[in-house]
């Protein structure tokens, strides 16, 4: 109804807490007609209190067309800084989805999710919260990334200039020249005037990108990290309510770059292994987890980034999946050999996208990687799971950019 709320006098509040009604559950399962009849309620308020209550409990009704107008005009797709990669996922990671990577240890899990982070931070000047449960969060190698895409926005924005200005700004830099993070260390080295430009826009760039990146170490239990992701969604209601879907849908004001876009859990594994291997309900504590982390996704458009290692499996390979081939049938005895995620079954149905990380031979050979770098296979990734896209592609991945 439109006008001032309604409200109770004590009279009305002394009938409800005598009828033990004192919650919004109490509210919503009370039958309103016998309840008012009864005890000689105001139905009007009755009613008013009940409507209250359900807006709390029950998402409001969106019709597909406003759904889609709001995903196409506020949603981001955040890079991987890996072409390969970024082709695989359509663009790369995207907000309002909840991304799983998994693969055994040292694949490069937390690599992928610092490349993520680092590109977030620095092309699209979004805030980034890394959620570090293992102690890998390497701040060091986030600046080198941080250096390695602000060098490259750097000569993609010289490349897209007119002849006139590229002549103005001097020679663009070579593939070899634009990788090499240790050239950011030095403004100088005697190097021109342009030169010397170029490297103090890149350092405020990549100071920029590195203030934007926010590393949560404390979360050692699903505990604290459930107390950090309601800390991350009380965050993004109160100060940033540009990110709240309704919100979203009505405006169009408010600058996006000072919000929230991207939340890494690594390793989401490793934090629920003690739940899952000694918790009677371990599998419960995973789900809840795992939904609060896509209610904040999909209400504010943010992406969540999770790992999950492989385990070895327990069934024998058999010599006719040995052979190398590109059919489905072949990927899947190869992918079943490679191992099984440490989340078990039940968790294959909770992320929106799944992200397989393995290196040639690994489906057939568990052993340790060999020590010299141009010995190692090569990377590659497979989408094994997608709401968007069609799965089971399977790319190499340009691990060397990284």
């Amino acid at each position: 109804d439109e006008g001032e709320p309604l409200t109770l006098d004590s009279h009305e509040v002394d009938i409800l807490t005598s009828r033990n009604i004192q919650t919004d559950e109490d509210i919503l399962y009370c039958p309103m007609e016998n309840f008012c009849t009864q005890y000689g309620f105001d139905r009007k308020k009755f009613k008013y209190i009940q409507t209250v209550a359900e807006q709390k409990y029950t998402p409001p009704i969106v019709s597909a067309h406003n759904l889609l107008s709001a995903l196409s005009d506020h949603a981001v797709v955040l890079p991987t800084g890996s072409p390969a990669l970024d082709q695989l996922l359509k663009g790369g990671v995207h907000t309002g989805e909840l991304t799983e990577v998994v693969g055994p240890s040292a694949i490069g899990k937390t690599q992928f999710c610092m490349a993520v982070a680092a590109a977030t931070a620095t092309l699209l000047h979004h805030n980034v919260v890394y959620i570090d449960t293992t102690q890998s969060f390497c701040q060091d190698r986030v600046k080198k990334l941080c250096q390695m895409f602000a060098r490259q926005h750097l000569v993609a924005s010289v490349a897209a200039l007119p002849t006139e200005a590229k002549a103005a700004n001097g020679p663009t830099q070579t593939t070899s020249e634009r990788f090499d993070p240790d050239e950011e260390e030095g403004v100088g080295g005697g190097a021109g005037e342009e030169d010397r430009m170029r490297q103090m826009q890149i350092a405020k760039v990549v100071v920029s990108g590195l203030a934007r990146v926010t590393c949560r170490r404390s979360a050692f239990s699903v505990a604290e990290l459930c107390t950090i992701l309601q800390e991350i969604h009380s965050q993004l209601k109160t100060s940033s309510p540009c990110n709240t879907f309704s919100t979203l849908a009505q405006s169009a004001g408010g600058s996006r770059s000072s919000c929230v876009r991207l939340v890494v859990v690594d390793s989401f594994a490793g934090l629920l292994a003690p739940v899952l291997g000694g918790c009677k309900n371990g599998h419960s504590v995973m789900t809840a987890a795992t939904r609060m982390m896509k209610a904040i996704a999909t209400e504010f458009h943010v992406a969540f980034l999770v790992t999950n290692h492989t385990v070895s499996s327990s069934r024998p390979s058999s010599s006719s999946s040995s052979s190398s081939s590109s059919s489905s049938s072949s990927f899947e005895q190869n992918h079943s050999q490679m191992g099984r995620a440490a989340l078990g079954e039940s968790f294959k149905l909770l992320p929106d996208t799944r992200l397989q990380l393995w290196r040639c031979g690994d489906e057939h050979n568990h052993c340790p990687l060999p020590v010299s770098v141009s010995a190692v296979p090569p990377l590659r990734a497979s989408l094994t799971k997608s709401s968007r896209l069609v799965t089971g592609i399977q790319t190499t991945v340009d691990f060397e950019l990284w």
